[in-house]
């Protein structure tokens, strides 16, 4: 599946690929990029997802890196300039005002594609939608030679044609994987007022009275008053977790993520996602009608 991507990219065609979680995604703009010595310029809406990006390619001695509008890293943008990367993550307000160093990038060490990951939030019709999202278009006029990949886990017919549309998409090659994930087990719950009721029978009682999961636990919260409300709760009856959300500070954000990656804590509590290998548990707290495609991606 992947090469018919890769193939269609390394033949400078344009992509929209709807591919489940664990598919191999992110194969599809990596490989061409090494491959050619070229890079790869891949948006992304969080920096959580673009750090352990990074980290996972650094391990398989890739060189890579990522960029955001709060990034002022002078070192890394020389090294960039340079060629030194593969495989640069950006997000969609780094190329919103930064097309002047796409530009120099692209003359300089030469751009082998673009990728949108997440590229449902470009849809007007899709979820999480940030309007910077919407003017990815952009691209396509500013680098009319370059083919852009638009990948995502999720997206309806309509979502798709939109996503095509949006960023300029040139006769592109479709591909849509199965959404069926036989390893996962699926429980819905009615839902309590109170967070420890709703959480803890969920989790083993150890012979010391304490709570624990069997191995690594995401939750997801829909507001930040509730990520902080369910980590204060948790943490009331001894259970080490973290906390994560936009109203924390980067380096708040920066720490309790690699806290959670280095496995220095077994539960993490948070709204948005991350990629870990070891998860076992995932629970979404609400879900709404309206949600539906969000609960999914959950």
């Amino acid at each position: 599946m992947q090469w018919k991507i890769i193939h269609a990219l390394m033949q400078g065609k344009d992509n929209c690929v709807v591919m489940a979680t664990g598919y191999g995604k992110s194969l599809c703009y990596q490989f061409p990029a090494v491959y050619s010595g070229g890079v790869a310029v891949v948006v992304s809406p969080l920096i959580s997802l673009m750090q352990d990006q990074v980290l996972a390619l650094k391990a398989c001695n890739i060189q890579a890196c990522f960029l955001g509008s709060a990034q002022k890293n002078r070192e890394v943008c020389a090294d960039m300039l340079a060629g030194v990367y593969r495989i640069i993550y950006v997000t969609p307000e780094y190329v919103d005002a930064g097309f002047d160093v796409l530009t120099t990038l692209n003359n300089r060490v030469g751009i082998s594609l673009f990728a949108v990951d997440e590229a449902h939030c470009v849809s007007q019709w899709g979820h999480d939608f940030r309007t910077t999202y919407r003017r990815l278009g952009s691209l396509r006029k500013h680098f009319p030679k370059i083919p852009i990949l638009a990948v995502t886990a999720t997206a309806t017919h309509r979502v798709r044609q939109d996503i095509c549309a949006s960023l300029g998409l040139r006769s592109p090659e479709v591909t849509i994987t199965s959404f069926d994930r036989p390893n996962l087990y699926l429980e819905v719950k009615p839902k309590i007022k109170d967070i420890l009721a709703d959480i803890l029978p969920l989790m083993t009682k150890g012979p010391n009275g304490k709570y624990s999961t069997d191995g690594s636990t995401i939750i997801y919260c829909p507001t930040k008053k509730t990520t902080d409300d369910i980590t204060l709760a948790l943490r009331g009856v001894g259970i080490n977790c973290e906390k994560y959300h936009a109203g924390m500070t980067p380096e708040q954000r920066k720490k309790s993520h690699e806290t959670f990656v280095c496995d220095k804590v077994s539960q993490r509590y948070f709204n948005v996602e991350l990629i870990k290998r070891s998860h076992t548990t995932v629970l979404v707290c609400c879900i709404y009608v309206t949600r539906k495609v969000s609960y999914y991606r959950e």
